[in-house]
């Protein structure tokens, strides 16, 4: 749709004076008594721009009279009427147009893609940037529908198209790979320009466009700013950089008239397409501050990249190697760690064994005793024989509780270090291999809840064994000394209950 031919055509007017700004559209030219337009006419003329789009028309008479029509606004019918019967055939009439272009579902109106290519073209690289930044901000993708001529160019997230519904998916994750840009570099000026090269590289052109060398201009510049450790666009229009490598190379590019080196967006293109761009950039950084010992940063070539993907490989084939080494590592330290806490519920099983075996080593010298002395079997158990054994046995009650504290401490903290070995390798390994390696935890859980389960049926298996024995001592005793102990309460609190009914 030819939106100028077609309001040249409505105003029955030959020429008119267009000028396209970045968002405003100004078109000028005269009208006499006998092209005056009807109110039909503006209605016309206003549904041809884009809804998106905002329009006023201004009619200025020679007299100095001024009557405004806006899109969308009530028609000035009674002073539209009194212009028309106030003029004559020598009556000047001024007529403006103001178009106010807006963004609206990802399109923008070009009305005049030569005029607007022209007053684009005379601005510097600053303001240029500024505009798209402004346009693009927030957005995966941006389509310039332009309303004049035939046109179509398309960069990875920019296309000029003369039908809206031409083919152009902006299916290129721009916001993703902005956001991988401000991870790997520092660009001082990203918050006024938040553009990547990839908005300026032209995937689909066509010949004698006024816009290819400065979108290749364009994209030098920020891909230059993004390989760069640091980078700034100064007042004076400049391009700072810092690369920091094996040596440092600091280096100004000029704005004014840059020098394009289809170079750097290679370079940037392969740090920020696949794999971990903070590692590619500090390897292509060191490659470059090399090259720069022998020519300048604008100077780089095609061999630049092939020694930069060399290292890669190199440093790519060390990676694997460190890697496999590490996750068997880890293998490794899960299997100690795992076989450590089951050996805690067998501790406490050796312990059990040691403790009994050392009562009834007592208990048979005792009785060894008795016989060698012919004193009858009966009399083994005296109160002297009783106390000791009682006391034994109340010594490995308590023994018994200090073996479980133990069990349990050691458990948690071989735990706490199991945790804090998973922690510590999360900087080093992705989720996926985390989970991987320790089986979302189920191996520790499981090893844990079965010693736990191991210590509490060892520890009352102990525990009861020393209550049987206990009571079997005090039955089989001459002098039990707990019931007696017993008995002689029992008897204090019945005497003191015949007290107190007398």
């Amino acid at each position: 749709m030819n939106v100028l031919c077609a309001m040249k055509k409505m105003f029955n007017v030959d020429t008119m004076n267009i000028s396209e700004r970045n968002t405003v559209v100004e078109i000028s030219f005269n009208l006499s008594q006998a092209t005056l337009p009807d109110k039909e006419t503006f209605s016309a003329v206003f549904a041809l721009i884009p809804i998106r789009d905002t329009m006023k028309i201004t009619l200025i008479i020679d007299n100095g009279d001024v009557i405004t029509v806006r899109k969308n606004s009530s028609f000035p019918d009674k002073e539209y009427s009194t212009l028309v019967e106030d003029v004559d055939d020598e009556t000047k009439i001024d007529v403006h147009i103001e178009i106010n272009k807006n963004i609206e579902s990802n399109t923008f109106s070009v009305y005049s893609f030569e005029k607007f290519t022209a007053d684009l073209l005379e601005h510097d690289i600053k303001e240029i940037l500024s505009f798209f930044s402004h346009s693009l901000t927030g957005k995966e993708f941006l389509v310039f529908e332009i309303l004049e001529g035939n046109y179509f160019f398309t960069t990875e997230s920019m296309a000029f198209v003369s039908k809206r519904n031409s083919a152009f998916n902006g299916d290129f994750h721009r916001l993703n790979r902005l956001n991988l840009c401000n991870e790997a570099s520092s660009f001082y000026n990203k918050s006024i320009y938040e553009l990547i090269p990839d908005d300026f590289f032209i995937k689909v052109d066509y010949d004698k466009n006024p816009l290819t060398k400065l979108f290749g201009t364009l994209c030098s510049v920020l891909s230059l700013a993004y390989l760069s450790s640091s980078a700034i666009i100064t007042e004076s229009n400049e391009l700072n950089v810092q690369i920091w490598g094996q040596r440092k190379v600091e280096f100004t590019y000029s704005l004014v008239n840059p020098k394009i080196n289809p170079e750097f967006y290679r370079i940037y293109r392969w740090i920020y397409t696949d794999g971990n761009p903070v590692d590619k950039s500090i390897l292509a950084r060191n490659i470059i501050s090399l090259h720069c010992r022998y020519s300048a940063l604008t100077d780089l070539d095609e061999k630049t990249l092939s020694s930069i993907q060399s290292n890669y490989q190199i440093y790519l084939k060390d990676n694997v190697s460190q890697y496999i080494e590490l996750k068997n590592k880890l293998a490794q330290f899960i299997c100690d760690v795992v076989s450590k806490t089951g050996d805690y519920a067998t501790m406490l099983l050796g312990d059990l064994k040691k403790n009994l075996i050392a009562i009834f080593g007592f208990l048979f010298t005792v009785i060894l005793a008795n016989i060698v002395s012919d004193q009858p079997l009966q009399n083994i158990f005296t109160r002297e024989i009783t106390v000791i054994l009682e006391v034994v046995i109340a010594g490995s009650i308590i023994y018994l509780l200090i073996c479980h504290i133990e069990s349990q401490y050691k458990l948690c903290k071989i735990k706490r270090t199991y945790y804090l070995l998973k922690d510590n390798y999360k900087d080093l390994l992705s989720d996926v291999d985390l989970q991987e390696s320790f089986n979302e935890d189920k191996m520790i859980t499981d090893t844990v809840r079965s010693v736990k389960r191991g210590i509490w049926i060892y520890t009352i298996i102990w525990f009861v064994l020393l209550v049987g024995l206990l009571f079997i001592l005090e039955n089989t005793s001459s002098s039990p000394v707990i019931t007696t102990w017993i008995n002689d309460v029992v008897s204090f609190f019945h005497e003191i209950e015949k007290s107190g009914a007398h």
